[in-house]
């Protein structure tokens, strides 16, 4: 489906002008308004010329990185001083999930008979805390630690379109609708359809 059957299928959906004269006037508005920043935006890798559209995956692993830091504050007083504790609060400090071979041979040495590689960091931590002697409150204090560590960074992507449907919906969600909304009273006078016609 081309761009202009598109835009027709969004204007009649919300009950606006979807003649092909109305048609012709946003489209040939919207292509002439946007040919500069359309240049531009073009030469990023990740453009998509039949979407009008840069897509680009962001992996957030600061959330993660903060909530393991801030679990292990909480767990790790619970605990004296020992080999074992400084290789797993390093474990955790970088990002571990599962024990490498290092981190394995490191507890071994230090003393902890069953570490072996590819086992679950927060299996480790428990057995560790089971030999030391786990204080009352350790069940609540260990969870949100194991929970940390097993967190999966968040995914998610950045849309940088200038298709001129994503403009007539832009103020339009399963959720609410803005000032931009097409449903709005002053569509062709402002909002979304302003946004669309606007230089960059």
């Amino acid at each position: 489906m081309g761009i202009a059957q598109k835009i027709r299928t969004v204007l009649k959906k919300h009950d606006h002008d979807c003649t092909d004269e109305a048609i012709k006037r946003i489209t040939e508005t919207w292509y002439s308004r946007k040919k500069t920043l359309r240049k531009l935006l073009s030469r990023h890798p990740a453009w998509n010329k039949c979407s009008q559209k840069i897509t680009i995956s962001v992996v957030n692993t600061e959330e993660v990185v903060a909530n393991r830091q801030d679990a292990a504050i909480r767990f790790f007083p619970l605990f004296p001083q020992s080999d074992c504790r400084w290789i797993i609060a390093n474990a955790i400090q970088n990002g571990m999930t599962t024990l490498d071979k290092d981190t394995s041979d490191a507890l071994k040495a230090a003393g902890m008979k069953h570490a072996p590689v590819g086992k679950k960091l927060s299996k480790i931590i428990n057995a560790w805390a089971e030999a030391e002697g786990k204080p009352e409150n350790y069940d609540a204090v260990f969870a949100p630690l194991s929970d940390a560590i097993n967190a999966k960074p968040r995914e998610f992507e950045i849309h940088a379109s200038i298709h001129p449907v994503d403009f007539l919906l832009m103020g339009v969600t399963a959720h609410y609708e803005s000032c931009h909304s097409i449903d709005g009273e002053h569509l062709h006078q402002a909002g979304a359809s302003g946004v669309s016609k606007g230089s960059p």
